[in-house]
């Protein structure tokens, strides 16, 4: 019979505890009395809406608005003076004010000189919660723009072969962490793309062709490196290479021999045959040119001795011929002297020293000529002067000892 009673007992305690959870157990601020208005989901928790009741141990029972007893017989506190209105405006001020201080790094001072009690209460969490995440969220920024700077800056690093960074004066603690941390992380990161640049480089350097080495494969960034270093340096080395080529083929064309040379790499095949068939070029032009200035020097076309190639004998003479103002002159200046007393030259023909002393040279055989001719012209005339007279005087003696020709006789005046 006692145990039947004890059993009673502790399921009824056991009942009355689980109600008095569902009733205290629910969210919500609680005021300096550890007690609030109950104005959310009342219901739920079994109380009605705008009923004031204790949390945890701030009271044991809970009144309405229109009762003030409990279910202890404990009489309810009285009402607080403030709202829940003037709360939630305080908190909102607070939370602002908190923020932008926080921002700023600023000293914390959460009171507010606000004469309403709710306000204040509302204001002091609010600038405390507002405080701690803007304070969050500076340092968070602090830290992103010293990551981003440090991952440039340790780039930059690597370049430079500076390793250890010094820390930024007048930036804050969260900025120089994430500098330090991305700086290092950069510049680790960079010293492998350098090492796969200059793997990349002494690969296309000599000139062999691209494989990509495994290591650098599962890296997009290295195998990126890797590739464009050593077009960089396959390109330098590949126009060194051709240019000596060409330089090769330049200098063998120049000096006449033969262009079939075995060569080294294919690759520059070209690149020796432009070389070759420009220094034979050069070759031609340089008697070509000779033979263009020779014309001014010689009035009838003469082979050097010294010239025993047959494509330069071939170029010379070209030169020569093509030397029209050399022809010109050759064809008109004897005349001109020949037909002028004084000297006369076209500004053509004083293209340089040589043209000039060419012309002088035939126009005054034209003018030897011209006087040589009238000499002789003189001379011809002189003896046929003669040889009339001799002529005449043969005639009139063979007529006057015929007796058909008497003698001439003068009288004198009287």
């Amino acid at each position: 019979m006692k145990k039947s009673g004890l059993i009673i007992v502790l399921i009824i305690f056991t009942l009355f505890s689980l109600n008095t959870y569902q009733v205290y157990a629910h969210p919500g601020r609680t005021d300096a009395n550890g007690g609030h208005y109950c104005r959310t989901n009342c219901e739920k928790w079994g109380y009605e809406y705008d009923e004031y009741h204790y949390h945890n141990s701030g009271g044991s029972g809970s009144s309405s608005g229109s009762s003030s007893s409990t279910s202890t017989g404990t009489p309810a506190p009285a009402k607080p003076s403030y709202t829940q209105a003037d709360v939630d405006e305080g908190t909102e001020d607070g939370e602002k004010a908190g923020y932008e201080a926080g921002y700023s790094r600023s000293e914390k001072r959460s009171t507010s000189d606000h004469s309403d009690e709710g306000y204040k209460i509302g204001y002091s969490a609010g600038y405390l919660a507002g405080y701690n995440a803007g304070l969050e969220k500076i340092k968070a920024e602090d830290r992103d723009a010293g990551l981003a700077k440090g991952k440039t800056d340790g780039k930059q690093g690597a370049r430079d072969g500076q390793a250890t960074p010094e820390a930024k004066a007048g930036r804050s603690d969260d900025w120089n962490a994430g500098y330090q941390e991305a700086y290092q992380l950069a510049y680790n990161n960079e010293e492998q793309v350098m090492e796969a640049e200059q793997a990349g480089y002494d690969m296309g350097e000599l000139l062999l062709e691209l494989v990509v080495p495994e290591k650098y494969q599962a890296d997009n960034a290295l195998s990126v490196a890797f590739k464009t270093f050593y077009q960089t340096g396959f390109d330098k080395a590949f126009a060194e290479e051709e240019a000596n080529y060409y330089q090769s083929g330049y200098d063998r064309g120049y000096a006449l021999e033969d262009d079939g040379m075995d060569l080294a790499d294919e690759r520059f095949n070209d690149a020796f045959e432009s070389g070759y068939q420009a220094g034979l070029a050069a070759k031609l032009a340089e008697f070509f040119e000779q033979g263009y200035h020779d014309a001014f020097l010689m009035i009838d076309f003469e082979l050097p001795d010294s010239i025993l190639e047959q494509k330069l004998q071939e170029s010379y003479q070209a030169g020569f011929m093509a030397n029209e103002i050399a022809a010109e002159i050759k064809n008109k200046a004897f005349n001109l002297g020949y037909e002028n007393k004084e000297y006369v030259i076209a500004d053509t023909f004083l293209v340089n020293d040589d043209s000039g002393s060419l012309y002088d040279e035939l126009f005054y055989q034209g003018q030897e000529a011209r006087q040589s001719d009238r000499q002789q012209q003189l001379k011809v005339t002189g003896i046929v002067l003669i040889i009339i007279l001799v002529v005449a005087g043969l005639v009139s003696t063979v007529l006057y000892r015929k007796g058909k020709l008497k003698p001439i006789s003068f009288k004198k005046a009287s």
